[in-house]
């Protein structure tokens, strides 16, 4: 189980961290465009998950080969592929964890704070240092150990039990139960993909609605005033005027107010 325990996890934690800053520094780029209105938000989500898909199966397609020799597992084609499905979807929700963590932080730093309470909770909650039935959410373990030795009839030394026989009651694994482990995992990277879709879609209008909000504001103050300038001027004022956070907010309204002159200019024209 040790075999399987911590290279999971070691390669779980490496996806995890080494996702943050990448889709951080890819966010910041998406916000930029998406105020210049040239893309939207789901489908830049789940354009960002879907990409990661190919890269991760490969990883997983040479890591299960060349481990699954080396440990000696039985080669038949279904205990492999059992193998590959559980090590590709748990490299998938490790991977789409660190999307999440970045989505929902406001950098990269509280990004990696927060996917620091993740390792924690995976390393607890693996089967490994707290077995099952005593941790009842082992399910990526669970499903490797069952695969590949929940049939096995061999008897254990110094025991009447036979392998499967020793899990079901040590562990409480039945080889029954591993439909239900199959659909858990996957369930994990999609829960962990739509919250990153759903993440950077909020996020999004928030900081839309915020400097929509900060621009009335500024409005108000310039007719109580009494100002009566030319209306160009007064909207590159206003726009110039927004806080540096509203960075993105202050770019899409110079990219519309230029596609209004370039209109009002083609009218003139013809």
């Amino acid at each position: 189980m040790g075999s399987m325990y911590a290279p999971i996890l070691f390669l779980g934690l490496q996806h995890t961290s080494a996702v943050i800053p990448v889709v951080a520094v890819e966010r910041t780029i998406f916000y930029r465009k998406r105020a210049a209105g040239m893309c939207s938000t789901i489908p830049y989500a789940f354009a960002q998950v879907f990409i990661e898909i190919p890269y991760i199966f490969v990883q997983a397609v040479f890591y299960g080969v060349i481990v699954y020799a080396m440990v000696g597992f039985e080669w038949t084609i279904t205990k492999f592929l059992w193998y590959l499905f559980v090590m590709f979807f748990t490299l998938l929700y490790f991977t789409f964890d660190g999307m999440m963590s970045i989505a929902v932080a406001p950098n990269r730093n509280i990004a990696h704070i927060v996917s620091l309470f993740f390792y924690a909770i995976w390393n607890l909650f693996s089967g490994f240092i707290v077995p099952r039935p005593g941790c009842p959410i082992a399910w990526t373990l669970y499903g490797l150990v069952e695969s590949q030795y929940g049939d096995l009839q061999n008897k254990i030394t110094d025991s009447d039990e036979t392998v499967e026989q020793f899990l079901r009651r040590y562990f409480g694994f039945r080889r029954d139960f591993l439909g239900v482990v199959a659909v858990v995992i996957a369930a994990y990277a999609v829960v962990f993909a739509l919250i990153f879709a759903f993440a950077i879609k909020v996020v999004a209008i928030v900081a839309a609605s915020e400097g929509g909000h900060e621009l009335q504001v500024i409005i108000h103050d310039l007719l109580a005033e009494g100002l009566i300038v030319n209306e160009a001027f007064q909207v590159a004022a206003i726009i110039d005027k927004l806080p540096p956070m509203w960075k993105d907010f202050k770019n899409y309204l110079k990219y519309k107010r230029m596609r209004s002159q370039s209109k009002i200019l083609s009218k003139s024209a013809n």
